[in-house]
């Protein structure tokens, strides 16, 4: 479980000491409400020397505990000063807070006249039972939800992957997610050397919130993640569901939850949590009618349903079940995970599906049982940049497909692609799979997308010659135009009996660099019928034209590379002879006599 905060003005969090008439006092502050200036309330203890018989003149000491009192906070300065009542930092950035705290003390006095201390009852106290706060999120507009996350381990990659916020193309999200910070001894602490800045470099976290000067981004800070573990949120009766995790989190969770809401409401904090796909998380997890009235939106993590920690492969974002599952293998999908969030309480307009730009990879038993479900012995090779097994990111994946002669097939029962070669197997979407996606978080009334992550897509544009970032702008473009997929389109051309040709060269696979193209660069959803240009004729006899259009013992032809697409598109491949270069000479031997 990750839980997600962010600021849309800047709250403050101060715990520790206040200094009043130069003496200090414990105080623990919960926030009020939001009017011009900030109040807080406070729960002062202060200690008062008071004459209990004045005429004995003995002086004896009693506790008086003073509850309620509002601070006027009048200014927050980015310069420290020395006669400050409240410092704090905040980014590196020292800030005092001047109050008056004369004017606060005769203002509790009025307001107070009664010494009935329980009588004075905290805000907190007062709302602690209460219906929770109703969500304002996307009652405003129907634009969707895109959530990118950006991992902050992403900077440690060699070469071209290496990956910054700057990196980021903020058109294509409304929300970015920091991922991730840390609980340390229950506080929030930065993860990374480089998260907070320094004297001498401006830390990752101010760099993803500079983003926010050319755009209307909203940032949150991710909290947790599955390295983090769940035993720190536990101390603070926090959620979890892996080892450390206690059996009382499922209702401490909720009840953190209902804290975190009343704390942010009056600064217009978001509040987002990333909850689990799978039946067993879930029913162990989360009370989903109460979790989903308080979080603002529900990231589902409906990935890594399957992976190399299992003895068969199986494609692990599969949209929907095949026939032939077995039970537990039919809730192993993001349609079943969808369906039930909604069908045990939470609103279809909080539920974000996530997105995975990456693939999960496996080895075969046997190089020759390749299939769905095939047995394997362990995870896929691992990538040239991401260097972890049983993982590849798509500008990885595209190597390997597009260059390396690997097959690929589309799941007309999962919607979704795999592809093998040797004993290596991978599922993973990519630019036609993931109309199937978009088209269903609109057909299901979905708050919107997420996607894990910005860094694992093609960001460059130099690997997949589909554009930077293809996977993620295709999903975008699709979901804020809200219109039907290229799927329906297509059957829609295809009932009307329109044919939509596409020609593939054999010639531009020797272009340079990036124009370089291969059959597995053909977006096969947009054409009814492929022509292979060219073929001709020697002697007679229909002669493929390239050295690489037939199979060898080492490599698979550019003709069997085409004859691939049908597998996954179900088109109609056709082969086209002659061309302008190749002239009519042959031709004209050909059809000279009737043999």
């Amino acid at each position: 479980m990750v839980v997600h905060v962010a600021p849309r003005n800047l709250t403050l969090f101060l715990l520790g000491n206040i200094s009043i008439n130069g003496q200090y006092q414990s105080y623990k502050p919960i926030i009020k409400r939001k009017v011009n200036s900030l109040y807080f309330d406070l729960i002062l203890y202060s200690h008062y020397k008071k004459n209990v018989n004045s005429s004995r003149q003995t002086n004896e000491t009693i506790d008086i505990e003073t509850k309620n009192i509002s601070i006027d906070f009048h200014d927050v300065l980015r310069v420290e000063e020395k006669n400050c009542s409240i410092k704090f930092q905040y980014l590196n950035n020292k800030y005092c807070i001047k109050t008056d705290f004369n004017k606060t003390l005769c203002n509790l006095s009025r307001e107070n006249n009664s010494t009935n201390i329980s009588k004075q009852i905290s805000y907190y106290q007062e709302n602690l039972h209460t219906k929770i706060f109703q969500n304002e999120t996307n009652s405003k507009t129907n634009e969707p939800l895109i959530i990118c996350y950006y991992t902050n381990w992403s900077q440690y990659r060699d070469g071209s992957a290496r990956f910054y916020s700057e990196n980021v193309d903020i058109n294509l999200c409304t929300h970015i997610i920091y991922a991730f910070a840390k609980l340390d001894n229950d506080h929030i602490s930065p993860y990374e050397w480089n998260d907070e800045s320094s004297p001498w470099s401006i830390g990752m976290y101010q760099r993803i919130i500079n983003l926010r000067k050319s755009n209307k981004l909203k940032i949150l800070l991710g909290l947790g993640g599955w390295n983090h573990g769940s035993y720190p949120f536990s101390n603070m009766e926090y959620l979890g569901s892996r080892h450390g995790s206690r059996p009382t989190d499922k209702q401490h969770f909720t009840n953190l939850l209902i804290e975190l809401k009343r704390a942010f409401r009056p600064f217009n904090f978001l509040l987002a949590a990333a909850v689990g796909a799978g039946k067993s998380t879930i029913d162990a997890a989360y009370e989903i009618p109460q979790v989903c009235q308080i979080l603002d939106f529900v990231n589902l993590m409906s990935y890594d349903l399957h992976g190399s920690w299992e003895s068969k492969t199986g494609i692990h974002v599969p949209l929907y079940s095949r026939q032939n599952d077995n039970k537990l293998d039919k809730e192993l999908t993001q349609d079943w995970s969808v369906r039930y969030w909604i069908n045990n309480g939470c609103s279809s307009s909080k539920i974000v599906m996530g997105l995975a730009v990456y693939g999960r990879t496996f080895r075969l038993a046997s190089s020759t049982k390749n299939y769905i479900g095939a047995p394997a012995v362990g995870p896929g090779n691992a990538g040239l940049y991401t260097n972890e097994q049983g993982f590849l990111v798509y500008y990885e994946i595209c190597t390997r497909v597009k260059q390396q002669g690997w097959t690929k097939i589309f799941d007309e029962e999962h919607k979704l692609n795999y592809a093998y070669k040797d004993e290596q197997w991978i599922g993973y979407d990519d630019l036609y799979s993931i109309n199937y996606k978009i088209q269903y978080v609109q057909e299901m009334g979905l708050a919107g997308i997420m996607f894990w992550a910005a860094d694992l897509d093609d960001f460059t544009g130099s690997s997949c010659n589909e554009g930077k970032y293809p996977l993620m702008n295709k999903a975008v473009n699709l979901i804020r135009s809200q219109i039907q997929s290229t799927i329906s389109s297509t059957k829609s051309s295809l009932q009307e009996k329109k044919r939509i040709v596409c020609y593939y060269t054999n010639w531009s696979q020797y272009r340079p660099d990036q124009a370089k193209f291969y059959p597995e660069d053909l977006d096969g959803s947009l054409c009814t019928h492929i022509i292979y240009a060219f073929a001709v004729l020697n002697n007679s006899k229909l002669t493929p034209f390239q050295s690489n259009d037939e199979d060898t013992q080492s490599s698979k032809g550019m003709y069997s590379r085409i004859l691939a697409l049908k597998k996954t598109y179900s088109k109609k491949i056709l082969l086209a002879v002659g061309g302008w270069n190749f002239g009519s000479a042959d031709f004209s031997h050909t059809v000279k006599n009737e043999q």
